[in-house]
């Protein structure tokens, strides 16, 4: 496939974009481009990159799909927190109120009855640990 006519930013405009991005992956996607624009196939350019085949052809098809302000685009999602901030005051009261009595399955029983969350016991110490809550007397 000719990819110097599908990649409508010229070499130099590429370049400059290239030197504007800061994480490895938005740096990789524009070097994609670059590639395909001087003449290598989707397979050299890819291997050049050390990143898949079919993700250098995800790169692409976004490319095509909405351009260059598109194919930069952060899709990653964040892992959202299950409580808000109000819920987690909420359990560090009950904690609280415990008086360092709470084990994490009583813990993650009162989210599920309370707030109608499910979490792991993992989770729930993830969660406490992040938050700085001490389940247990100090």
């Amino acid at each position: 496939m000719n990819y110097k006519h599908l990649i409508r930013e010229t070499d130099e405009m590429l370049a400059s974009q290239e030197a504007l991005q800061h994480k490895l992956r938005e740096r990789n996607k524009v070097i994609l481009l670059r590639l395909l624009k001087n003449g290598l196939s989707l397979t050299e350019a890819s291997k050049h990159l050390h990143v898949g085949y079919r993700q250098a052809q995800r790169y692409l098809k976004r490319y095509e799909e909405g351009g260059l302000f598109e194919l930069l685009q952060h899709r990653y999602k964040i892992n959202a927190r299950k409580l808000s901030p109000t819920q987690v005051i909420k359990l560090g009261n009950f904690i609280k109120h415990m008086n360092g009595e709470a084990r994490l399955v009583d813990i993650k029983e009162y989210i599920h009855e309370e707030f109608e969350v499910d979490y792991t016991l993992g989770g729930v110490s993830a969660l406490l640990s992040r938050h700085h809550i001490n389940h247990m007397r100090p």
